[in-house]
């Protein structure tokens, strides 16, 4: 339903209501009230005769009675007839009583009848027979004829109205529609008209405003797509040079794997049959050396078992990282005890575990070799007579932070500072190789494993009162998929690679 029925709708419904209701309940009210009017009129026109009539008939002056009631019947044409009796009931006026009607339907007629008394005195009565049909006819006329005027005049209203709703409400929304419409469509350069100072200016100035908002907005969006799209693209760059860059660093990593075999055993050849030849020589000619001969072939053989020693190391340590493993739960306790049962330990050392450990998902070989490293570390460099290791777990960050740090504590010789950084670089050591042996390795793959894994490794140290080594690993709910932890785990490898 368009907007100019919606609007003409309610005032044609207006019109026949008002319409039904002058047919229905104002024109009958207007007439019944002209026909009291008019009985009113009547009575008070008979009284005014009655009272005229009063001397005539003291003075019983018939002629002059009947020439006035033949004058007041011509006079009113809707009086059917007028009858004039005396006190006793005969009749006066008219005296042939079969041509007094003037032929009018008697079913229409109102009968009055009005005494005419002189003080106390009876002079007879005086009865009127009137035609209200043809009265009324007159009336209903003169209010056709208003009734007409007025159905011209709201005709005419409702037309004005109409056309003024047009232009002031219609047209406007017209507007507005077809506006909404092209800003649809992308089009924010449309014209409005004029607006106005009413409800329909004020929703026609809002309209503007959303505009106008709308344009602003859209070219924000438009620029902040423009961006984003730059962004992807730059980003799918990304993605697709760090795709060529991991598939290189694969191609590296079995290079890197292949050559460290391949040097391994090219390097551990000539070592094996060096060592071989040393023992053979110590073997066959020792009665015919000399004590400094013989130092200097034991010297040999150590030298070399030390070469192989550091190349063993550098293989661990190119491994780390590049060989994973599924994640799986580890109770450390059990597995320290197992560990502690491997190590060779002096009868003056101690080892113990003096917290509750955790269960956590990891790798175990690797977290294995953590411990390792660093209990071998103190059992080699205890020099107390009575040696302390002690093992534990701190729930610092727990909750928070989401780690679990473990330490290995001993009252060994102790660090100083300033080799607080140095003891995790690769081959470096606090004594002497021929003092002391060790590659050097150790705490480098120790450091490595637990970095890829995100935590961090840290000594504290006190010279001659012996070493605290710490480090965290990251808390992991062993309740979750094993195979969704392997993926963190690894992304966490990956970024400590990097």
């Amino acid at each position: 339903m368009g907007l100019r029925i919606k609007i003409i709708l309610p005032l044609l419904l207006s019109g026949l209501l008002i319409v039904m209701y002058l047919y229905a309940f104002w024109l009958p009210r207007l007439l019944a009230d002209a026909e009291d009017a008019y009985k009113g009129a009547v009575i008070n026109h008979l009284d005014s005769v009655a009272e005229g009539l009063v001397p005539l008939l003291l003075g019983r002056q018939l002629d002059a009675v009947y020439g006035n009631l033949d004058a007041l019947l011509k006079k009113n044409e809707s009086w059917a007839s007028i009858e004039l009796f005396d006190p006793k009931g005969r009749l006066l006026y008219p005296l042939d009583a079969l041509t007094s009607s003037k032929g009018h339907n008697a079913d229409d007629d109102r009968t009055f009848k009005q005494d005419i008394r002189y003080l106390d005195t009876n002079l007879g009565n005086l009865v009127v027979n009137v035609c209200f049909t043809k009265r009324l006819d007159v009336i209903k006329k003169e209010y056709a004829r208003l009734l007409y005027l007025f159905f011209i005049v709201m005709f005419f209203f409702f037309l004005t109205t109409g056309f003024i709703l047009e232009l002031l409400v219609r047209r406007p929304i017209k507007h507005l529609a077809d506006a909404s419409q092209r800003l649809a469509e992308g089009d924010f350069e449309m014209h409005f008209p004029r607006a106005g100072n009413d409800e329909i200016g004020t929703l026609m100035k809002s309209f503007v405003t959303m505009r106008d908002a709308i344009s602003l907005n859209t070219g924000r969006l438009s620029n902040a797509n423009e961006q984003l799209r730059l962004e992807v693209n730059e980003r799918k760059q990304a993605e697709e040079a760090l795709r060529e860059s991991s598939a290189q660093l694969e191609a590296v990593n079995r290079e890197l794997e292949s050559f460290a075999y391949v040097v391994s055993h090219d390097l551990k050849a000539p070592l094996r049959g060096v060592a071989s030849l040393s023992n053979w020589l110590m073997a066959d000619y020792a009665d015919k050396l000399d004590d400094e001969g013989r130092q200097s072939l034991s010297l040999l053989v150590s030298r070399v078992t030390r070469m192989n020693n550091m190349i063993d190391g550098i293989l661990h340590y190119s491994r780390v990282g590049r060989i994973k493993e599924e994640l799986v739960e580890v109770d450390l306790k059990p597995m320290l005890d197992e560990l502690i049962d491997m190590l060779t330990v002096p009868t003056h050392i101690e080892i113990k575990v003096e917290t509750e450990m955790p269960t956590i998902l990891c790798e175990k070989t690797r977290i294995f070799q953590v411990f390792q490293n660093l209990l071998s570390n103190a059992v080699k460099y205890m020099d107390k007579p009575k040696g302390m290791i002690r093992i534990g777990c701190v729930d610092e960050g727990r909750g928070t932070q989401g780690f679990h740090t473990f330490y290995v504590a001993d009252n060994g010789p102790g660090i100083e500072a300033q080799y607080f950084e140095k003891i995790f670089q690769i081959f470096q050591t606090l004594k002497p190789r021929d003092e002391l042996e060790s590659t050097g390795v150790g705490l480098t793959i120790a450091k490595k494993i637990v970095e890829l894994q995100g935590g961090k490794i840290w000594v504290e140290s006190k010279p001659g009162e012996g070493s605290t080594f710490w480090f965290t690993i990251a808390e992991k709910q062993v309740e979750k998929d094993k195979n969704s932890q392997s993926e963190k785990f690894n992304v966490v490898e990956s970024e400590g690679a990097k």
